[in-house]
């Protein structure tokens, strides 16, 4: 009796498939890829308080607060959708430029069928919630660069119509441009269904160099633009005045936080660790590591160089350099090319910040 009853518990005993395993797998690295992004809201968050003056500390942390709530609504309701949505409701087909269908998640009002557990009594859109959560997190991160940017001289409510503008429209117009399988500079698109441009094989942008900090960069160039100055940036005969940072150990902290938040950034964005991607993504965080690293040296190579001592804010500023220019090749760059890559963001951002001011 007891062999018998031993057999049958082997036999309820259910393995995993290979495909199974590696699909749990695959959606337990993209959400903590999500989540170490996510992670880089608070590194904006510090690096700026700690930038700005005291009395606009409250000020700059709210609005990087709004920018994960209201980007979370926009990217739910419209930014996804526009990004990633193929066609429209009336059955037509997927355009080049944007998408227009599965608002809200909603893709149709037919009953769930098939295996799959039905998540809602409707029909849902979504493939991947892991991959939306990823995707959302870049969204945040396209929105908050421009908070620094007009940091101290943007009124809230202005700030917030910004917020939903990039992050419901601009950004992902731009993800479906270059990131989605419809996208007239996609390198992932399907010949039958989509139109491509001039450049036959697309654009390969691996981590956002450009659809994410690229676009974040140019709206906060603009926005910076047609603020003006903060108050008290340059005195009556037009001279620059310096501005120390109150807070220097935010902005030392801040930096390391966005450096942590790179490696969900980067080696993420291989989208999975199964069929030798892991290996990719190893790959990708060595060469993340020394594009920061070459930032770093860079700045301070620079700053030394010019005024005989060193300070914290530019070593910082070339490390986000390395890290922001490294993001598009790095998945095809060897480990030095990465240092260089940094190395050499680095000085020309530090002679642009020159050239601007």
């Amino acid at each position: 009796m007891e062999a018998n009853g031993t057999d049958t518990a082997a036999a309820a005993v259910q393995y995993a498939t290979q495909a199974e395993f590696e699909s749990v797998v695959d959606h337990l690295w993209l959400l903590l890829a999500a989540f170490l992004v996510f992670m880089m809201q608070a590194g904006f968050s510090m690096l700026e308080t700690g930038t700005v003056r005291a009395k606009n500390a409250k000020n700059i942390m709210i609005k990087n607060v709004m920018d994960a709530c209201l980007g979370a609504f926009m990217w739910w309701g419209f930014g996804y959708p526009f990004a990633y949505g193929g066609g429209d409701y009336s059955g037509g087909p997927p355009n080049g430029f944007i998408g227009a269908r599965d608002f809200f998640f909603i893709h149709g009002y037919s009953d769930c069928t098939g295996d799959s557990p039905c998540i809602y009594p409707m029909n849902p859109s979504i493939d991947s919630f892991a991959g939306w959560l990823f995707q959302w997190a870049f969204a945040a991160t396209a929105a908050t660069i421009v908070s620094g940017a007009v940091a101290e001289r943007c009124t809230f409510a202005g700030y917030l119509s910004y917020c939903a503008c990039i992050t419901g429209f601009i950004y992902p117009v731009v993800v479906h441009w270059i990131w989605s399988g419809y996208g007239w500079l996609s390198a992932f698109r399907d010949a039958e269904v989509a139109r491509g441009a001039w450049v036959s094989h697309g654009v390969v942008d691996f981590a956002g160099s450009g659809v994410v900090h690229m676009v974040g960069g140019a709206a906060a160039l603009v926005g910076a633009a047609m603020l003006g100055p903060r108050q008290g940036r340059f005195d009556n005969e037009g001279k620059l005045v310096k501005f120390t940072p109150h807070n220097s150990a935010f902005v030392g902290l801040g930096t390391l936080i966005l450096w942590f938040g790179w490696y969900g950034f980067n080696p993420g964005s291989t989208m999975g660790l199964s069929d030798g991607y892991i290996e990719m993504a190893e790959k990708v965080a060595v060469g993340t590591t020394l594009a920061a690293s070459g930032g770093g040296l860079g700045a301070f190579t620079m700053f030394f160089t010019m005024n005989g001592y060193t300070d914290l804010a530019p070593i910082c500023n070339g490390i986000l350099s390395g890290l922001v220019a490294v993001c598009s090749g790095v998945a095809v760059s060897e480990p030095w090319a990465c240092f260089v890559i940094g190395f050499f963001a680095a000085i020309f951002e530090f002679w642009f910040a020159i050239g601007v001011q």
